[in-house]
């Protein structure tokens, strides 16, 4: 299974699942707003539901964002991912950006064999690699044993569902989900699951996922010149939307 997370149901985001599923892929987006009832492909949740199981405030990053961001797209992704009951099930931000549908079928395709229980991009792996990681507070408000914690890029990753089981303990007994960089893989660490890194998969993609500044057109243009297969985050311009658009007809001819 694979979910993008979405704030509105867009035509993009709509092309995007679809060209996925013509792929053979078996993708859905999870849809914070703006959606009067699910569809086969679009998923929508009320706040109220995801309050009353304790799926909140996974995409906090400052305290004064707690009312704004309540409850996101991340936390009906983890909640959705959770009941699934799917072995594993890859998450992906609607801001994340691959050049062609072939690139997320070879990363599905090569990770199909793995059994690790988070695989995302590396970001903070420890206070003594990365001291100055401005979450740590919220990986102590997870474990005071400091050798746990651990801080991880998300906007691309794959959870098992062994790992889901302790997000959603953790929210029936917190209703208060801190921040996914910072619970995902601290709670892995905690019960001895493997974490591992979509670099470590070997595979021929060119992949740079970090959180600013944004990717331009120029150096979108750039790294495609060089690379087949591309996978970038941010990537919020409707350059990138459009230019993949055109690869999906071109392709569907």
């Amino acid at each position: 299974m694979f979910l993008i997370i979405s704030r509105t149901a867009t035509d993009d985001i709509k092309k995007n699942i679809q060209s996925l599923v013509n792929a053979g892929i078996d993708a859905y987006a999870i849809i914070d707003k703006d959606l009067d009832k699910s569809t086969k492909r679009l998923i929508k949740y009320d706040n109220e539901q995801l309050e009353k199981e304790g799926y909140l405030f996974s995409n906090v990053t400052h305290p004064t964002q707690k009312e704004v961001y309540r409850i996101t797209g991340w936390d009906k992704a983890l909640y959705h991912a959770y009941k699934s009951n799917e072995n594993y099930v890859w998450i992906c931000e609607d801001d994340v950006y691959w050049n062609r549908p072939a690139v997320i079928k070879m990363l599905l395709e090569k990770s199909s064999s793995l059994n690790d229980d988070l695989i995302c991009t590396e970001l903070a792996p420890s206070v003594k690699q990365s001291p100055r990681w401005y979450h740590w507070p919220k990986c102590e408000q997870i474990t005071q044993k400091q050798d746990k914690w651990m801080g991880t890029f998300n906007q691309l990753s794959r959870v098992s569902h062994r790992l889901l089981q302790k997000v959603n303990s953790y929210a029936k007994n917190h209703s208060n989900l801190l921040l996914h960089e910072a619970l995902l893989a601290t709670l892995a660490r905690m019960h001895n699951f493997k974490v591992s890194y979509l670099t470590d998969l070997g595979l021929p993609i060119y992949i740079d996922i970090h959180w600013l500044p944004e990717f331009t057109q120029k150096e979108i243009e750039e790294i495609e010149e060089e690379n087949s297969y591309v996978i970038l985050h941010p990537v919020k311009s409707a350059y990138a939307h459009k230019a993949y658009s055109l690869e999906l007809k071109r392709q569907l001819k």
